[in-house]
């Protein structure tokens, strides 16, 4: 850790996903806030609209439909299902990187080294373009985009951001487990379409990566304390 760290403030909220999503800061101070959702959300970003979705398979399932300030795909949240972390940064911060681009390879960098020490195997900060720009505005994990962290090529770690005067808000998704099917089954496959519905199911079942799955002595050895020790581990390697 940094003799920086003190500067990074870590919060902890509970909630709805729409609740925490409006949760805001004063950018004032870095900040970390780990959010914990109480009910299951599908959240849409900032481009997209809800028409994508089964809306009767969603209100059957009791799933809050939500909208995010930050551009991507969706992501669909579940209580105990992900580790989320938002990170708040000031404008006036000297980790802020104007190329928008680049300005989350720092917080890609410390999510690697983080999950390199907790024994995650096979770890890449993403530095490339968006992979596949047509699914990742469909489905956040269905692509990874600059600043991402995969695990042996799959996705592990996605990040969205919204940047404004004030700075820049970091969405961080880390699922602990995971079943693709449960996102692809909210969208509706006649707005979507049938030969993207294909590609979707592709892309998330090579592509994407869970803790559970690629980390199982990790979820063992900490005896369901898995999000407790990745939050402190990647706060600690925060510069």
């Amino acid at each position: 850790m940094s003799s920086d760290a003190v500067l990074w403030n870590l919060e902890r909220e509970s909630g709805g996903a729409a609740y925490l999503h409006e949760l805001s800061s004063s950018f004032d101070q870095r900040v970390v806030r780990v959010n914990q959702v109480t009910s299951s959300a599908a959240v849409l970003s900032s481009t997209q609209n809800s028409s994508i979705l089964d809306h009767a398979v969603v209100a059957g399932a009791d799933i809050d439909v939500v909208k995010r300030h930050s551009g991507g795909g969706m992501v669909r949240l579940d209580p105990g299902a992900q580790l989320w972390i938002d990170i708040f940064l000031p404008r006036t911060d000297p980790l802020w990187v104007d190329d928008v681009s680049r300005s989350g390879d720092w917080l890609g960098a410390a999510w690697v080294r983080a999950l390199d020490a907790l024994g995650v195997d096979d770890l890449a900060l993403w530095t490339d373009r968006l992979s596949d720009p047509e699914l990742g505005r469909i489905v956040c994990f269905a692509a990874t985009g600059p600043g991402e962290v995969t695990s042996g090529g799959r996705k592990l770690v996605g990040v969205s951001q919204r940047r404004s005067r004030a700075g820049a808000r970091y969405q961080c998704t880390v699922y602990l487990s995971h079943d693709p099917t449960s996102t692809l089954g909210l969208l509706d496959d006649i707005v979507v379409g049938q030969d993207q519905m294909d590609r979707l199911r592709s892309a998330l079942g090579a592509g994407m990566a869970t803790l559970e799955e690629i980390a199982g002595s990790l979820v063992t050895r900490f005896n369901g304390g898995v999000i407790d020790q990745v939050i402190g581990a990647f706060v600690g390697e925060l510069p």
